[in-house]
């Protein structure tokens, strides 16, 4: 989005999403996806079901990605495969959120003569019961299962034994016998897997549960989730951490032999991950110090942790000195002090226990403490942690993305200000969200917020959507955001918004103008003290169904713009932001595109390129235009955005209004 002003410099974010059938942008070397690219949903296949205990578990396989070594009798390596666990008899449209799993399985790599190192093992197809049996263990997985808010299940396989890092990168010494280059593909297969659940089944949060190399893969795709717009609402990572400076430390000291190798393991494993995870930069404690990822974390470890070396004592370089502890204490002390300094606002948590297995020989010797029922006896954290990870994954349900994002940004007035704060609201297909439906939202946006209202029927009432679909737009988490960062305001909302409706209709005259102004009237006498504070237009779907709407997107807006401005309420200076959608890797900046050489080959109208075209060139019509582009907002079916992608891009513009228009 730009600072729009006629002489200003702009500023320039993009906002994104996730959407079904997009292009793959390749970038860099090879045919490495960049960091934010969603996973390819368009080869999944279903292979099989079964009805277990009140559960049904269907088995998916994605021939988008494949395996790292052959295991089919044909000869072929087989596919990353995944497993959906749903209750018996539970409808798809029912909203519950979703646990996946994220299984380990070590590090490997190839030599320079072709072979698997350290092993063959998980790097081929995974079967139909090994990945559903990841459902049904116990442990938090077992809590989570009976948890009352209903979750659904997600498991997912690691055939190309990445650390779920892979994005399409060349595999170094892996070619197969027609001589063509393997690639790795754990990250976006994962995030396939994921968007392929949450379109099948109504989902309202996920989270992300890994073990092992599972634990050290949730921050790989919790990161590129973050950026590709789709966070989850938290992992937990059990028993694999990064930590290039514990390494160095325990190599140095000849403390013990890492499964994970040394140097020469690191050199030849990293290629096969996203660059992007490569640099010491992308280390978890370094990625939550920087602020880079903000993804709620509970960290999990037992202190004695064969695979961490144990609890055998070693010299921990840390940046306040060098302290002697538990090597595997060690291994997780920089990210345990990274959350522990975020203080305690923080929304992660650090748990390092002692649990024992029931034959163990030594203490706290449990690799992946959750996937058991068993205590822990580190007195600083509770005997029952797993109950403290339930009540830590109930906190994270009860937050939403706007109250988050809302509470992390400040209020743009006085917060004694007593007026309502009133937002125009105005738009096409998109605006009214007639792709989405009300059943996808989470109850507290659903329910209504006491301090935001919406001027409709000639009165003032509570913001809440009617059932079904096109019932509501971006207003709800726009709103619902500047609630969070206001809690002391009021909040109004003033909006007509017409499916089928062109640019030309919000001019002087047009009846989509008329419908608005009397709108605004009526709220102006409505009996509240108003202050309007800006604009949100999304407006564009229909303009592209013809040439001449499209190439007069611009001077029509402009002069719905200039129209709006003249109204005796209305601040001449009134902010305008107003959406511009982006998919299928189109540049942000449109001005070097020939909208005619693209006719028909965008999603959408087939004057889509036309509209964006206007919508770039229209930024420095005039002071106080915001252009906020929104990427690849979830789309599941159809043309027209989803409720998530609604609600992303709600938040968009929020984060839009309190950041870059007001300086918040």
């Amino acid at each position: 989005m730009s600072e729009g002003t006629a002489t200003g410099q702009r500023r320039r974010r993009t906002w994104r999403g996730a959407v079904a059938g997009m292009v793959a942008l390749l970038v860099l070397s090879g045919c490495q996806l960049a960091f934010d690219q969603r996973g390819d949903v368009s080869q999944i296949e279903w292979v099989a079901e079964v009805t277990e205990d009140g559960w049904k578990y269907e088995y998916f396989r994605n021939l988008a990605y494949e395996c790292s070594l052959p295991n089919k009798p044909d000869g072929s390596t087989g596919y990353q495969t995944f497993v959906i666990g749903t209750r018996v008899g539970e409808p798809d449209t029912e909203v519950h959120p979703l646990w996946v799993r994220m299984r380990g399985g070590g590090a490997g790599w190839f030599d320079a003569t072709g072979t698997a190192r350290p092993g063959d093992a998980n790097m081929r197809e995974e079967g139909f019961t090994d990945v559903r049996n990841r459902l049904s263990q116990p442990g938090l997985g077992g809590r989570i299962n009976e948890h009352p808010a209903g979750f659904r299940g997600l498991s997912v396989s690691m055939c190309n034994r990445d650390t779920y890092a892979g994005a399409g990168n060349d595999d170094p010494n892996n070619i197969d016998s027609d001589g063509n280059q393997r690639r790795t593909s754990g990250l976006v297969a994962t995030k396939a897997a994921i968007e392929f659940t949450m379109q099948r089944h109504a989902t309202s949060d996920f989270f992300l549960h890994g073990g092992s190399a599972g634990s050290v893969g949730t921050y790989h795709v919790a990161w590129s989730l973050q950026e590709q717009g789709t966070p989850p609402a938290g992992i937990v990572a059990d028993g694999g951490i990064r930590n290039d400076g514990w390494e160095a430390d325990r190599i140095a000291q000849g403390i013990c032999t890492s499964p994970f190798g040394g140097p020469d393991m690191v050199e030849a494993f990293a290629p096969r991950g996203h660059s992007q995870l490569r640099g010491p930069e992308a280390q978890p404690h370094e990625l939550v110090a920087s602020g880079a990822l903000t993804v709620p974390i509970a960290q999990v470890w037992s202190q004695g942790d064969p695979t961490s070396c144990g609890a055998i004592p070693m010299v921990c370089s840390l940046p306040g000195g060098a302290v002697t502890m538990g090597a595997t204490d060690c291994k997780n002390e920089a990210l345990r002090a990274a959350i522990a300094a975020e203080g305690p606002q923080s929304r992660s948590l650090s748990l390092g226990v002692c649990v024992t297995g029931a034959t163990s020989i030594e203490p706290c010797d449990v690799h992946v403490s959750t996937r058991l029922d068993r205590p822990n006896t580190n007195p600083a954290y509770p005997e029952d942690y797993l109950g403290t990870l339930i009540d830590w994954v109930d906190d994270r349900l009860a937050e939403t993305p706007e109250g988050v994002l809302g509470a992390s940004l400040a209020c743009p007035w006085n917060p004694a200000d007593t007026r309502r704060h009133t937002f125009l609201v105005a738009g096409d297909d998109d605006a009214v969200a007639t792709g989405a439906d009300t059943a996808w939202l989470p109850t507290s946006l659903a329910a209504g917020d006491p301090r935001v209202a919406v001027f409709e029927g000639g009165t003032w009432q509570p913001l809440v959507p009617a059932d079904g679909s096109g019932t509501f737009g971006p207003e709800l988490s726009f709103a619902a955001t500047l609630a969070a960062a206001c809690p002391a305001s009021n909040i109004g909302i003033v909006k007509w918004a017409q499916a089928g409706a062109t640019m030309g209709t919000w001019t002087p005259g047009g009846a989509n103008r008329t419908m608005l102004a009397n709108r605004i009237a009526g709220a102006v006498s409505g009996g509240e003290a108003l202050v309007f504070e800006g604009a949100l237009l999304q407006q564009g779907t229909s303009d592209a169904a013809t040439l001449a709407a499209a190439t007069a997107w611009g001077d029509d807006f402009v002069a719905a713009i200039s129209a709006l401005r003249t109204s005796p309420v209305i601040p001449t200076d009134l902010p305008v932001l107003y959406v511009s959608e982006r998919r299928d890797g189109y540049p942000d900046d449109v001005s070097a595109v020939d909208p005619a050489a693209m006719v028909g080959l965008l999603p959408g109208g087939p004057y889509q390129a036309h509209v964006l075209a206007e919508q770039w060139a229209a930024q420095d019509a005039l002071d106080g235009l915001h252009l906020t582009i929104v990427r690849d907002a979830f789309r599941f079916d159809g043309p027209n955005q989803s409720t998530p992608g609604v609600r992303a891009t709600g938040r968009a513009l929020a984060e839009e209004y309190l950041v870059d228009v007001t300086g918040g």
